[in-house]
């Protein structure tokens, strides 16, 4: 784990202060790529019988000192539908921090190239996911 810079110490001791949650979710409303910024209000979290938010940690970090950037790496996680009364349309899966007492951001959003439709019980998504900061974004 590289972390003899600024960036990455940084990045590494935000990431693992257990006042710090960082969760992986799903979103099941489309929205418009083009917009000047998407916020987390912009989102619909799924719902379907057995999704629940992932708590993401243990990350490998890479740090980019020229660039003043440091990126944190998470396994796969994955989610797998239940007995569904309706199908589920899920557009896309973002990450989101809690600091204590700061409230929650979005921090990382990704759209998946085709929605993926949930209609049979068993089906599954399994995504990789990573937090992306600078030396001052997370403090």
């Amino acid at each position: 784990m590289p972390t003899d810079t600024f960036e990455g110490a940084n990045l590494d001791a935000e990431l693992n202060d257990p006042a710090v949650s960082i969760v992986a979710r799903l979103f099941k409303n489309s929205i418009a790529l083009d917009s000047d910024q998407i916020v987390l209000a912009d989102l619909v979290e799924c719902d379907f019988v057995g999704y629940e938010a992932v708590l993401l940690e243990e990350p490998a970090i890479d740090v980019f000192a020229e660039e003043n950037y440091a990126e944190a790496f998470y396994l796969e996680k994955e989610w797998i539908a239940g007995e569904l009364l309706a199908p589920q349309i899920v557009y896309g899966c973002y990450v989101t921090i809690t600091l204590a007492g700061g409230g929650t951001v979005l921090n990382n959003l990704q759209m998946f190239d085709q929605p993926i439709v949930l209609d049979t019980e068993g089906q599954k998504i399994v995504r990789n996911f990573s937090v992306m900061a600078t030396s001052g974004e997370l403090s």
